[in-house]
């Protein structure tokens, strides 16, 4: 048992000094397909310090959680075929560092993203939740720190509390396997930075945009079933149009504040691709 913990511990030391190091790291991910395959020119080069060369095919396909990723994929899985889209169901989060790692993402506004994790880590600590986890260990679902928090301002305190703890999930970083296999905290990685996710080799989408921003990279990527990414379409939109009927999953502008500054990383991705006008992105990274 002891050595167990040890593994655990040491585990999680590694995973938090891999997440720092990685979300230190310059970010300047692409907008369009014709941004990201230009950056893929072909010849091996160098490119703000980082390795480029031709673009992998097919194109990994991150499930950032709680960004709407799921819709996502599963439009890509329908308008494309396996040889344009790799989609990475188990959030998987490798690196996009080369041509080689590129990958398709997307981002959500951190606030709103915040409050859907709320609702989800209640919902998933829940027995009456379908999980086996919940069945088989009861006491620690019903046990979870989640359970003490009750509306969403107490939760930005509560993940700001444990951050160094949550910055330790040991996310799975090759593509044979997943977060999913990692036992009873696997649904805390849904508190983790999006922009663990996102490189300079990556593709943004905004979350609100999907339905609109999906048909248009699976033309851009050659896919030949476009229209089927309607349906994927149709759920991001009723999920952007969904308002909580609960007041405990709204947060205040204080906490949405707090929340913005937590995440920061993420707030500068988000205002920067997905609030600011695309030709003064163009001037910002000029």
């Amino acid at each position: 048992m002891a050595d167990a913990a040890l593994n655990r511990t040491a585990v999680a030391s590694r995973a938090r000094e891999r997440s720092l190091e990685y979300l230190r790291l310059p970010l300047t991910p692409a907008d369009s397909w014709d941004e990201l395959t230009t950056r893929c020119g072909g010849g091996r080069q160098r490119q703000g310090g980082i390795k480029r060369d031709t673009l992998r095919r097919p194109i990994l396909a991150a499930r950032v959680p709680k960004t709407g990723s799921t819709a996502f994929l599963s439009g890509l899985v329908q308008a494309c075929n396996t040889s344009a889209a790799d989609p990475l169901w188990d959030h998987q989060a490798i690196a996009p560092l080369s041509c080689q790692r590129a990958s398709l993402a997307t981002v959500r506004e951190p606030c709103a993203r915040l409050v859907s994790s709320f609702r989800h880590l209640k919902r998933a600590m829940t027995l009456s939740y379908a999980n086996a986890h919940c069945r088989h260990t009861p006491n620690r679902c019903t046990g979870h720190w989640v359970h003490g928090v009750h509306d969403a301002d107490g939760f930005v305190a509560a993940v700001r509390s444990r951050w160094s703890e949550l910055l330790g999930y040991p996310l799975s970083l090759t593509r044979r396997t997943g977060a999913w296999a990692r036992g009873f905290v696997k649904h805390e990685v849904v508190l983790l930075p999006q922009t663990l996710w996102i490189g300079n080799f990556s593709l943004v989408t905004c979350t609100p945009s999907i339905g609109e921003e999906l048909p248009r990279l699976a033309r851009a990527m050659g896919c030949s079933n476009v229209s089927a990414v309607d349906a994927a379409a149709a759920v991001v939109a009723a999920v952007n149009a969904h308002q909580p009927s609960d007041e405990s999953f709204e947060l205040s502008p204080d906490g949405c504040r707090a929340a913005r500054a937590l995440y920061a990383r993420d707030t500068e991705l988000w205002q920067r691709h997905c609030e600011a006008d695309p030709r003064e992105r163009r001037r910002t990274r000029s």
